[in-house]
């Protein structure tokens, strides 16, 4: 036992010097310090943008946008008033699942292929279990698109993020060039288990701020949806 325990230092420390050089880059299309540690921001804005883009933090002009945009659509459409963005998930929190070297490596404080991922968002390490390690981090960012790169990390089997339980109202975005287009989404029934009652309402939106009603739609069971609710599958996908 003894020798195997030798072996697998020697393994951890060959790693973790190998880690640096594996260390993957990102390559993000915004400046990433500037926006993602920018507090506060606001907890609609800053997920729509990030899930209509894709992007790693919220995109200066779309966060800017989104803002404005809810504003103006909520004046002049009292019945969506009420209704706030959610995301599905812990924005600032992640679950990593090292392998048995890795796990070694971290626990000796010589894992290092994170460090560059971790300086760039912002990332404070919180737990140390026996599987798996917890990060949480102080910017805003895209957990889901950090999640993906952490799990490319070297002996990482596993990176993920905390879903949060239950079901509520919600909005959604769809970005083509100049014109937004979002769904309100009215939820009710039995939202800790998942809602099963929606009332859904979209909205496009120009350059200009002009706001049009696409059309509302009353969800009941096999009913057919409507046209500019169908055509908007990627935007549903996250409420």
């Amino acid at each position: 036992m003894r020798s195997r325990g030798i072996l697998v230092i020697l393994i951890v420390v060959l790693s973790a010097a190998c880690g640096r050089l594996l260390s993957p880059s990102i390559s993000s299309p915004v400046a990433t310090p500037v926006l993602s540690t920018r507090t506060p921001m606001d907890p609609e804005a800053a997920p729509l943008a990030m899930e209509a883009s894709g992007d790693f933090v919220p995109p200066q002009p779309i966060y800017d946008r989104v803002l404005s945009d809810l504003v103006t659509i909520r004046g002049a459409y009292k019945a969506v008033s009420a209704i706030r963005a959610r995301s599905a998930w812990d924005p600032h929190h992640m679950q990593i699942y090292f392998d048995e070297v890795g796990n070694a490596a971290f626990r000796l404080g010589i894992y290092h292929a994170w460090d560059d991922l971790n300086t760039r968002f912002g990332a404070m390490v919180i737990g140390n279990g026996s599987v798996v390690t917890g990060i949480r981090f102080t910017g805003t960012c895209n957990i889901l698109r950090l999640a993906e790169e952490y799990a490319r990390l070297p002996h990482v089997r596993d990176a993920q993020t905390d879903y949060l339980l239950g079901d509520d109202s919600d909005v959604c975005l769809s970005v083509t060039g100049k014109t937004y287009v979002y769904i309100f989404d009215a939820a009710g029934g039995d939202c800790p288990s998942g809602c099963t009652e929606h009332t859904y309402w979209g909205f496009s939106t120009d350059a200009q701020g002009h706001v049009t009603l696409l059309g509302s739609w009353v969800w009941k069971w096999e009913a057919p949806e409507p046209a500019w609710f169908h055509d908007l599958a990627e935007c549903r996908k996250w409420l």
